[in-house]
């Protein structure tokens, strides 16, 4: 799966992941207003953008490599993770399936 990476290594993982029928594009501009502060992943779904040779098999599939490019990019941190539509879906589905790498906050 191709993945665009911006911002500090050390700053806090932000993981932006688009909608079905888009790709990483559709963040260019909040990835502009997080990455001095953040460390900005943003990678093209399997069967879209730079990802399309790769056929999307399923939502499982793609849970574990989104759980594997967090190992890499972001290992033993919370990440804060955005998602729109299929974007969306997969972001609950790794929150609910990969809590190690949930970010909790509290006021």
């Amino acid at each position: 799966m191709f993945l665009a990476v911006h911002g500090p290594v050390d700053a806090p993982p932000v993981l932006l992941l688009h909608g079905g029928g888009v790709a990483g594009w559709m963040w260019d501009s909040l990835r502009d207003e997080l990455r001095a502060d953040h460390r900005v992943l943003v990678p093209d779904l399997p069967g879209h953008g730079a990802s399309a040779g790769a056929p999307y098999l399923s939502h499982d599939a793609t849970i574990d490599d989104l759980a594997r490019l967090l190992a890499t990019h972001a290992p033993d941190r919370p990440s804060a993770v955005v998602g729109f539509s299929l974007g969306a879906q997969l972001a609950i589905r790794l929150a609910s399936e990969r809590p190690d790498w949930s970010q909790t906050r509290s006021s």
